[in-house]
């Protein structure tokens, strides 16, 4: 099957797709408003209304409108209009957040694009031949490594031009990074930045005039960022020529929910385009994430995610000019829970062409494109599954079709795989098996190429190097992987290599001997396919650069090189060590001041000359750098090639000591804490003054995102005190670092642990024996979802008697009926998650009385008019707290006194007048109050009007 027609068959699908597909962030809120952007407009202005007469001069102003919106409950689209927005738009987390759906899309009539470049003009000659020069001001250095790939990265060696960020483009076209001017007077179209001169050097490509042509210079790293975003649609917008150091990308969605990707473009930026960290229910339809510096994509730790239509193509060219093609290049998919690759390409990249990095489960790759790759087509690392590989083409990849490093669950089905090199599918991996940790158990578990089936395939290499199955593995290994496989009904072939499966051992065996080494494949066959296979590259695309190769110099007749050379430097010194091969006669060691290794013998200083293994350069100047040459040489003379080595003198640093402490280990959402850090001289344990500081704090629940984090700097006082003060949202550990050209890093952590706020309120907090105890509240950051207790105090300890579940603004509301009269104590208490401590509210007391009407004297002696005070009711405290009788009633009517009865004591209550106290009580009342009827009910109420108790007399 032609190439070209396999393409026009996936966008045939695409666009089906495309015309079928709901927007996943459908609208969820009550009112809605449409925000125009239109940079082109003269009636444009961030100040205007943001309407199509009035537009938004800048995407984001729209932004920070939309943010307003989305807390008020209001969906909100951006509307942009053609044009290039040179800016970035940051959406950020708040506590106030709703799930109101936010939409970027670009307007009909032209392109939309984002770009992290600007246009630079005063560009001037230098003197020097064809190079032209503009001021620097942005000194980035070489990116840092990322610390989770110190393992890998300290065995690799990178040229500098792969850690550096820096963008060029003239009219449109990528100029190509070199690193001297030398080099740059060597090439066209390239450019040169020299942060000590703070230059940069441009020499235009051939045909460009310096008068007219636009040229385009990266500054900014990052175009677009949304954190713990819900419901939201990014469609038909560019994002291109951001300077995104090492492992960054031009767009990066952390925490983010329900996103819609359609239609976008991520192009042409330093290393990477697109970035989910920690997502969910993510959708990319029809999405080009093609010729970034490195990778198109990185998902990490993300579920439900759907490419459809999607291309991630042509990228890594920065890396391969360095000689840069694992690792990160090319896509990187890890930890995905649930990822459907679907009517997809990733064509012509220089690296792999996709990447399922560790600890992946339910991913299903089908009828998507897979040619042309530098690196394998697709590499299954080390994960659980299942992984299905449906009606996919894989081909023309310059190293294996399909390599299974330690996968397991494995269904590979109805595919076409041909003319890749190596292996059409290549079993590789680590000895004894993979171990990962499974994200969702935190257990460790072991992946070793377990349960792979293969059907219905068509399968054919057409070189001597272009095996149908390879293997690296050992007999262990083979024997678990041939222990679970399940293979029949596919199509082998290679015309020039009949034995052309791999079996330990370097062993190649034909289809029988397979059969019998696997027992598998019964009824497949080993033959040519019906019709050609061909996999030309698609036209509209740009080439496959080669590799980089050195090249290969005749064969000469001189003695063998030393190996494992190494140059360390010292204080005012350097000490070369290296291995001897066998059979010379003598080692000559030449030296050069610079970066430049001498090129022959005579090119330097000698610096030494014998038959030993090591030699001590002295009498150096630290800070300049010296490069070496080594040559051995035999009874003629005759020397060997240069093996170089360079190294800068320095003078010994200062070994230093850092402490960290913070005011307060643990403290409530909203406030604040002080983290001070102390410098001291380890040798003479004297406090450092005057020195640089840096304080990172970083979110405990995630602290190896890079981006999510607080950083600030301040110097040391007299006694090595610097001191920074910090609001954390969530629970954070805060890293203190001191660096320094004079002294060695040094590094001190804390851990500042942040509880919610639980504010609580109880309707009444003395209620008579019978009613329920009501508390309301707030939790701040709101929790939603999460569940608050309830939690009263039996005798001494705090126990749950209920829990809830915390609204959308963290309200909460509780309802609990005492049992028996007393002091009762309660709290509202909020369990520890990934981000926070538990919270709690302050102590809340309820008194719950009882009383009783225990006697009435209805009939006094005498007249009762003249006896009122003789007419007499009895009350008793029945209950476990005092009460204060001011503002209670009897008969609904007769205003009790202040009167404080103590539990189980007794007042005597007087219809007539007197001094209350001492057990008695006077209502002061000048007619009888309970009539001389048989059967009358004597009622007692509280203040609050609630019938407490009634006698019948």
């Amino acid at each position: 099957m032609k190439l070209k027609a396999i393409l026009q068959s996936l966008t045939a699908i695409s666009v089906l797709a495309a015309t079928i597909a709901v927007n996943p962030a459908t609208s969820l809120a009550a009112t809605s408003q449409t925000i125009v952007v239109d940079n082109g407009n003269p009636a444009a202005s961030d100040s205007a209304a943001g309407t199509a007469t009035t537009p938004l001069k800048t995407i984001g102003q729209a932004a920070q409108r939309a943010e307003r919106n989305n807390v008020a409950g209001t969906a909100t689209t951006v509307l942009i209009h053609p044009g290039t927005y040179r800016e970035s738009v940051d959406l950020y987390y708040s506590t106030k957040a709703t799930a109101a759906p936010l939409t970027f899309e670009a307007a009909p009539g032209g392109p939309v694009v984002m770009s992290g470049s600007d246009v630079w003009t005063d560009w001037r000659p230098t003197g020097d031949g064809e190079i032209l020069a503009h001021e620097w001001a942005y000194d980035w250095g070489l990116s840092t490594m990322p610390a989770s790939w110190n393992d890998w990265w300290s065995r690799q060696t990178i040229s500098d031009v792969v850690l550096r960020r820096e963008l060029v483009y003239v009219d449109g076209e990528r100029m190509r990074q070199v690193l001297s001017l030398e080099e740059l007077r060597q090439r066209t179209g390239a450019y040169f930045v020299s942060e000590s001169a703070n230059k940069l050097y441009l020499r235009l490509p051939a045909g460009a005039d310096a008068a007219t042509a636009t040229v385009e210079v990266g500054v900014r790293p990052r175009l677009f960022n949304a954190q713990k975003w819900r419901n939201l649609t990014v469609r038909g917008i560019t994002f291109q020529h951001a300077v995104t150091p090492m492992n960054g990308s031009s767009a990066r969605f952390l925490r983010v929910s329900n996103v819609l990707l359609e239609d976008a473009v991520f192009q042409e930026n330093s290393w990477g385009g697109l970035a989910f960290q920690y997502s969910k229910d993510l959708e990319l339809r029809n999405t080009r994430m093609n010729s970034n510096g490195v990778k198109g994509v990185n998902i990490f730790k993300s579920g439900n995610i759907l490419l459809d239509g999607t291309q991630i193509s042509y990228n890594n060219w920065r890396g391969h000019w360095g000689g840069f093609h694992g690792w990160d290049a090319g896509s990187k998919i890890w930890g995905a829970r649930g990822a459907t690759v679907r009517n997809h390409q990733s064509v012509g990249n220089l690296s792999h062409g996709l990447w399922f990095d560790t600890d992946n489960v339910g991913v299903v790759i089908e009828n998507s494109l897979l040619a042309n790759n530098l690196k394998d087509g697709v590499f299954l690392e080390a994960s659980q599954g299942p992984f299905t590989l449906r009606g996919n083409t894989i081909c023309g990849n310059r190293q294996d079709g399909i390599t299974d490093g330690k996968a397991d669950n494995v269904t590979v089905e109805n595919n076409t795989i041909f003319d890749n090199t190596g292996g059409q599918i290549q079993f590789t991996g680590r000895k004894g098996g993979r171990p990962i940790i499974d994200q969702d158990t935190g257990q460790e578990i072991l992946t070793r190429s377990r349960n792979w089936t293969l059907r219905g395939n068509t399968i054919v290499g057409n070189q001597l190097n272009q095996d149908v199955i390879a293997t690296t593995m050992g007999d262990e290994d083979w024997n678990v992987m041939r222990g679970s496989l399940t293979a029949d009904g596919n199509s082998y072939y290679n015309p020039v290599k009949p034995r052309s499966f791999e079996i330990p051992g370097g062993k190649y065996v034909d289809l029988p001997g397979w059969r019998q080494n696997t027992g598998a494949d019964a009824t497949s066959t080993f033959a040519a396919p019906g019709a050609p296979l061909e996999c030309d590259a698609p036209t509209d695309s740009p080439p496959v650069e080669p590799p980089v190769e050195p090249p290969v110099d005749p064969p000469v007749v001189q003695p063998a090189p030393v190996t494992d050379l190494t140059a360390s430097p010292g204080d005012r010194s350097v000490s070369l060590a290296w291995t001897n091969p066998s059979d010379i006669a003598g080692v000559t060691v030449v030296a050069t001041t610079g970066q430049t290794a001498p090129s022959s013998p005579s090119a330097g200083t000698v610096v030494y000359d014998g038959t030993g293994s090591q030699s001590t350069h002295t009498g150096l100047n630290n800070g300049t750098t010296y490069s070496y040459s080594v040559f051995t040489y035999d009874t003629e003379r005759n020397y060997s090639d240069a093996v170089t080595a360079a190294a800068t003198p320095v003078a010994p640093k200062v070994q230093t000591r850092l402490e960290a402490s913070a005011s307060a280990s643990l403290i409530t959402a909203g406030d604040g804490v002080e983290i001070t850090g102390r410098l001291f001289n380890s040798t003479t344990g004297a406090p450092m003054a005057n020195e640089s500081m840096t304080m990172v704090s970083q979110p405990v629940s995630n602290d190896s995102d890079p981006g999510g984090h607080t950083s600030a700097a301040a110097s040391t006082d007299a006694n090595g005190r610097a001191t920074f003060s910090l609001t954390p949202s969530e629970n954070v550990r805060v890293t203190l670092e001191h660096s320094s050209s004079s002294s060695v890093t040094s590094t001190a952590n804390v851990t500042v642990l942040v509880r919610p706020d639980v504010d609580t309120l109880v309707e009444d907090d003395s209620i008579r024996l019978g009613r329920a105890v009501v508390l309301t509240g707030q939790v701040t950051p709101a929790h939603a979802g999460q569940k608050a207790m309830l939690h009263y105090d039996g005798s001494g300890t705090w126990e749950k008697i209920q829990s809830t579940t915390l609204a959308d603004d963290g309200s909460f509301r509780f309802g609990t009926g005492p049992s028996f009269s007393g002091l009762h104590g309660y709290r509202v208490f909020v369990p520890a998650d990934a981000d926070h401590a538990e919270g709690m509210s302050q102590r809340i007391n309820v008194r719950v009385y009882a009383a009783a009407i225990t006697a009435v004297r209805y009939d006094p002696a005498g007249d009762d008019l003249r006896n009122l005070n003789g007419e007499q009711v009895t009350v008793r405290n029945v209950g476990g707290v005092a009460i204060n009788l001011a503002g209670w009633r009897l008969r609904d009517r007769y205003l009790l006194p202040a009167y404080q009865l103590a539990p189980d004591a007794r007042v005597v209550i007087h219809s007539g007048s007197g001094k209350s106290g001492s057990g008695h009580v006077y209502l002061g009342s000048t007619r009888e109050v309970w009539p001389n009827k048989p059967g009358t009910v004597a009622r007692l109420y509280d203040d609050d009007n609630a019938l407490v108790s009634s006698f019948t007399y």
